[in-house]
C-alpha cells in the first residue's frame, strides 16, 4: 500500500478528487428523494461545471500575468522614452554650451583683434609722434647750427677787426651795429674796447671830492655819447681802410634790403594766389547753390514747356517757350494746361472747355459750343470760311468725375477732345498750368 501511495501521480489525486465530489454529490441527491439516474446525470454535470469554472480560472491567471507583462513593457517603455527624452534634452543643452562656448570664443577673438588693432593703431600714433617729434629736434639742431654759424662768422668778423685796432672808429662799429642780426657782438666788443679795457688797465683812484667826480662823470657821458650815436649817412672815408670797410657794411646793408624786398614780394605774391583760389572757391559756390536752387524749383513748383505746332494760334504758336505749374492747381473753365495722354508720344497744349459734370455740344456749322445749354463767347477761337471740322465723337457729351474737355484755339487744326485719339483728358495726366511766355522775348509776359 505504501508504494501504491508513493507512484501516484498528480492525475490521480486529480480524478480521486472528482469521485469523491461525484459520490457526495449523489448521496445529497439520493437524500433529496431523486432517482438515481438523475443524480448521476446532475452529479456529472455539476462536477463538468466545477471543472470549467476551475479551467476559467486557470485561464484567467494567464491573461492577468500577460496584462501585468503588457503594463510592465508599457512602463518599460515609458521609461525608454524618458531616457531618450532626456538624452535628447542632455544633448541640446550641450549642443547649447557647445554654441555659447564658440559665441564666447568668437567674442573674445573679435575682442583680441580690437584690442591688437587698437595697439596697432597706437604703435603708428606713437611713431609718427616720434618722428614729428625727431623732425621737429632735427628743425631745431639745424637752426641752432644756422644760428652760431651765423654768429661765428660775426665773431670772426669782430675778431679780424681786432686785429685792426688803429683802423676801428666808433662810426665803423655803428655800422657793424647796423649790418650784423647779432647787435649784442658787435656792441659788447665795442663797450669791451671803449670802455673795459681802460678800466681794467688803469687802477681806480678814489676821488678827492664831489667837484672831481662830477667832472669826470661828464666826461664818461659826453664819451658814451660820442660811442653810442647811430650813422645814418654814408660813412665819409679818411682813409683807404676805413673806405674799404664803408665798402662792405654799404653792400651789407644792400643785400639785407634786397632780401627784406624779395620777401615782400613773395608775400604779395602767394597773398594774390591764395585770393585768386578763394574767389574761384566762392564763385563755385554761387553756382552750385544757385543751380541746385533752380533744380528744386524746376522739379517741385514749375517747369519748362515748348509749343509745337499751330494748334493754339492766334494765342500760342509754335516754338514758343513756356514756364508751366501744377502747384496747388486744380483746373477750371478756359485754363490753358499741358498733359500727358497714353494715345499721343507727346505733351499736347490745350484749352479746357468742360470739366467734370458738364455737359458740352457743338454747332459744327455756327463755331458755337455750348457748355451745359449756354453758348461760350470764344473770342480766342481762329475761324476760317466754312463749317468747323466734325468729329467721330458724339455730342451732345457729359464729362465724367475726373475727367476735362479740351480744345485747341485753332479749331480746325487741332487734335483734341473731339476725336477719339485724344478723347477726353484724365486730370492725374495734367503737368501744369500755362502761366508765363517766357520766349519770344518781345511777348514775354503772362498768358490772358
Amino acid at each position: 500500500m505504501s508504494e501504491d501511495k508513493l507512484n501516484k501521480t498528480p492525475d490521480d489525486n486529480n480524478s480521486q478528487d472528482e469521485l469523491s465530489a461525484i459520490l457526495k454529490r449523489l448521496s445529497e441527491l439520493l437524500d433529496s428523494s431523486v432517482s438515481l439516474e438523475d443524480a448521476v446525470v446532475l452529479a456529472k454535470k455539476q462536477t463538468a461545471e466545477t471543472q470549467a469554472d476551475e479551467n476559467a480560472d486557470e485561464v484567467i491567471e494567464p491573461k492577468e500575468i500577460e496584462e501585468a507583462k503588457e503594463v510592465e513593457e508599457t512602463k518599460e517603455d515609458e521609461e525608454a522614452e524618458e531616457v531618450e527624452e532626456t538624452e535628447e534634452v542632455e544633448e541640446a543643452e550641450e549642443v547649447e554650451e557647445t554654441e555659447e562656448v564658440e559665441e564666447t570664443e568668437e567674442v573674445e577673438e573679435a575682442e583680441e583683434v580690437e584690442e591688437t588693432e587698437e595697439v596697432e593703431e597706437t604703435e603708428e600714433v606713437e611713431e609718427t609722434e616720434e618722428v614729428e617729434e625727431a623732425e621737429e629736434v632735427e628743425e631745431i639742431k639745424e637752426t641752432e647750427e644756422v644760428e652760431e654759424t651765423k654768429k661765428a662768422e660775426e665773431i670772426g668778423i669782430i675778431e679780424e677787426i681786432k686785429t685792426e685796432d688803429a683802423l676801428v672808429t666808433p662810426k665803423i662799429f655803428d655800422e657793424l651795429l647796423a649790418c650784423f642780426e647779432n647787435k649784442e657782438i658787435v656792441s659788447d666788443y665795442r663797450m669791451s674796447k671803449y670802455m673795459g679795457e681802460d678800466s681794467e688797465d688803469e687802477p681806480k683812484e678814489e676821488p678827492e671830492d664831489e667837484e672831481n667826480v662830477k667832472v669826470e662823470e661828464k666826461e664818461n657821458t659826453e664819451t658814451e655819447e660820442e660811442i653810442f650815436v647811430p650813422i645814418s649817412h654814408e660813412i665819409e672815408a679818411t682813409s683807404e681802410d676805413e673806405a674799404l670797410f664803408s665798402q662792405i657794411f654799404s653792400e651789407e646793408k644792400a643785400e639785407k634790403r634786397d632780401r627784406e624786398r624779395d620777401k615782400k614780394r613773395w608775400q604779395k605774391k602767394t597773398v594774390g594766389a591764395n585770393s585768386f583760389i578763394h574767389s574761384i572757391f566762392d564763385w563755385l559756390e554761387v553756382i552750385i547753390l544757385s543751380s541746385a536752387f533752380a533744380l528744386l524749383i524746376f522739379s517741385f513748383v514749375m517747369r519748362l514747356a515748348i509749343v509745337k505746332g499751330d494748334s493754339m494760334k492766334n494765342t500760342l504758336y509754335d516754338k514758343e517757350l513756356l514756364i508751366i505749374s501744377d502747384l496747388m492747381y486744380t483746373p477750371e473753365n478756359d485754363d490753358i494746361i499741358v498733359f500727358n495722354t497714353p494715345t499721343y508720344p507727346e505733351p499736347i497744349v490745350k484749352r479746357i472747355i468742360a470739366t467734370a459734370g458738364q455737359t458740352v455740344d457743338i454747332d459744327f456749322d455756327t463755331w458755337t459750343v455750348y457748355v451745359d445749354g449756354k453758348a461760350l463767347k470764344e473770342d480766342y477761337v481762329r475761324k476760317v470760311a466754312g463749317a468747323m471740322e466734325s468729329s467721330d465723337v458724339t455730342f451732345p457729351l457729359t464729362v465724367p468725375e475726373g475727367y476735362l474737355f479740351v480744345m485747341g484755339d485753332n479749331r480746325n487744326e487741332s487734335l483734341d477732345s473731339r476725336s477719339s485719339r485724344i478723347g477726353l483728358v484724365d486730370e492725374r495726366y495734367i503737368l501744369g498750368e500755362v502761366k508765363i511766355r517766357l520766349f519770344p522775348l518781345d511777348k514775354f509776359g503772362k498768358i490772358d
